[in-house]
């Protein structure tokens, strides 16, 4: 497979000298596009795969990036290297970065990890029957690749990151080696080795995808002058792209009159304090997730085709499902079968002693195309109370909603407190039953529906949470001066806050007015994966962007501290799914007067 490598990496080398040949000519095609040119600095790629190949690859990521920002922009792409002392010392930091990022006159720098490289290989024997005396046989040999980078973009002005992105690119190729054998002899058709183009491909699709979602980020001084220039016509301000901080250019009026931070108070390191403010879901999205995940499944450690372990179909079954993988996410998925049951049942594995908690909740993402059930029983088998979801309508034993859901994969949240039951698709309840369930609730089930007839591609979950609820806010301030919550949520490797974020986030709000003098450390926390380097800025962005909600809901901002933590304080294993899932969170310290 190394030698595999070295002859991919020489494939990709080329592929850059082709495009950096053409640079001119693209460039050219490219004057006519609207938006100010900029010089990018792109650093050398880190590699945190882990794979004994990656670092070989990590060494040609740059060049990539460089020939792909020539193809389809006007902007300058410049390689910069930093010195021999600063390659030895390892990952290059943010402060590093900027130097020397200013040292080259650029306006924007780009850091780079190779965080997944991976590449598989299967083969087998493939035949076609005789027909008049001919027939065909031989050797196919297939090969898939995937690679995942994450990209930093910092605004070398300002020294701030103004964009975090992850991207995945995939492909897969298959060759096959036949000969024909007639009544006269055999024939040879030619071998199966591969020309060393897929991990190529791979490289080249999320190299691709990063660039594209790189390009609407960029914003430098060019447009800060214009809208300082326009300060009196806040109409004509250009408006703040996703990710992209608040700086100078998106409030250059106070950019002068800001006040001096209070004495005490702790200045937010570079990037911090410029994360946009979310939109987030309004008050009728009163879902708040529990603060202990009890099980956790995004089936992220079960193989594509496999049955995942912590569901069975004991007292269950029906049509065959399995794990699948869909636009980088891993599903549980019922496959279609024209003859097959009616439904496909499978119970959480979960020992439940004499009853859950008297609070709980369920969240997963689901496609909304296809019906499906989330089934309480108190015995084992398949009855017991059910919450059914279908395209027209939600209900449960009591009431029915007709309501339209929509179609793709919607967040689907659950609050169960006693025998009530408060069901969400999105930022809408859509079931409220007072009588939903009967205690004790010794069985969690989902229930894929008329999994037979006409196909159905939409009957599929993932990120299945099921957690037991916590104490309120105010009471985890009052005893500990701390709040711990898990409900302010972030998609992998984003700052951006998700709109189902809405409830914790308004809780902290009236915290905090209705006691003026409440002040807070707001610290972002992850789980271990991805490695320090991503997660210590990963965490205190997130941090910066709540600070920023609750700053443009009028909290003054010298109340607020946002601080990164990265992986080092977990208060769970790392070693689970529930584990990472209770230490990913934002927690906010009380700073005493």
């Amino acid at each position: 497979m190394k030698a595999s490598c070295k002859a991919i990496l020489f494939v990709l080398s080329a592929t850059v000298a082709v495009a950096q040949a053409f640079a001119g000519r693209e460039a050219g095609a490219q004057t006519g596009k609207a938006g100010a040119a900029y010089v990018i600095g792109i650093l050398p790629f880190q590699d945190a795969s882990g794979d004994d190949y990656g670092a070989s690859l990590a060494q040609v990521l740059a060049r990539q990036f460089q020939a792909s920002l020539l193809n389809v922009s006007r902007h300058t792409p410049r390689f910069l290297k930093p010195g021999e002392a600063a390659e030895e010392a390892g990952p290059i930091d943010l402060d590093a970065a900027l130097e020397l990022a200013r040292s080259q006159k650029v306006d924007f720098a780009v850091m780079g990890s190779l965080l997944l490289v991976q590449v598989t290989e299967g083969e087998g024997g493939v035949s076609a029957p005789s027909i008049r005396g001919v027939a065909a046989g031989g050797q196919g040999r297939s090969q898939a690749a995937e690679v995942t980078l994450q990209v930093e973009l910092i605004d070398v002005a300002r020294g701030e990151r103004v964009a975090s992105l992850r991207t995945t690119g995939k492909d897969r190729d298959t060759r096959i080696s036949a000969d024909v054998y007639t009544d006269y002899g055999s024939i040879d058709m030619g071998s199966a080795a591969f020309q060393n183009t897929v991990l190529g491909k791979a490289v080249q699709k999320a190299v691709n995808e990063a660039v594209k979602q790189m390009l609407p980020r960029l914003q430098g001084p060019a447009e800060t002058v214009s809208a300082a220039a326009s300060a009196q016509a806040p109409a004509a301000r250009p408006a703040a792209t996703e990710g992209a901080p608040k700086s100078a250019a998106a409030a250059p009026a106070q950019a002068k009159s800001a006040p001096a931070p209070q004495a005490g108070s702790q200045q937010p390191a570079a990037g911090s304090q410029a994360a946009p403010a979310a939109e987030v879901y309004g008050n009728r999205f009163d879902f708040v997730p529990g603060s202990k995940t009890l099980v956790y499944d995004d089936f992220s450690e079960t193989d594509v085709g496999d049955y995942p372990a912590k569901w069975t179909t004991k007292d269950g079954g029906g049509n065959t499902a399995e794990v699948v993988q869909r636009d980088g996410r891993k599903f549980f998925q019922s496959r279609y079968m024209a003859e097959g049951a009616e439904s496909s049942m499978h119970w959480l594995r979960y020992e439940i002693k004499g009853d859950l908690p008297k609070n709980f909740t369920i969240e997963l993402d689901a496609d909304v195309q296809g019906p499906f059930t989330i089934v309480f029983s108190d015995v084992a088998s398949w009855g017991g109370q059910e919450i059914s979801f279908e395209p027209g309508r939600v209900k449960s034993a009591h009431v029915e909603n007709p309501v339209n859901l929509g179609s793709g994969v919607k967040h689907i949240s659950m609050n169960v407190s006693g025998t009530s039951v408060k069901a969400y698709v999105g930022g809408e309840r859509v079931l409220n039953d007072p009588d939903a369930v009967e205690r004790p609730i010794k069985r969690i089930g989902f229930r894929f529906d008329d999994t037979a007839g006409e196909p159905n591609k939409g009957q599929m979950f993932t990120a299945f949470r099921l957690a037991e609820g916590g104490k309120d806010f105010k009471s985890m301030l009052a005893g500990t001066g701390r709040i711990v919550s898990h409900g302010i949520l972030f998609d992998t490797g984003s700052d951006i806050i998700k709109p189902e974020s809405g409830p914790e986030l308004r809780n902290i709000l009236q915290l905090m007015q209705e006691d003026p003098k409440l002040r807070f450390v707001v610290e972002g926390h992850t789980d271990n994966q991805g490695g320090p380097q991503i997660n210590g800025p990963l965490s205190e962005r997130r941090a910066a962007a709540v600070k920023a909600w609750l700053v443009k809901q009028g909290i003054d901002p010298a109340r607020l501290t946002a601080k990164g933590f990265g992986d080092t304080k977990p208060i769970d294993t790392n070693s689970t799914a529930e584990g990472r899932a209770n230490n990913r969170r934002v927690e906010f310290a009380r700073i005493e007067p």
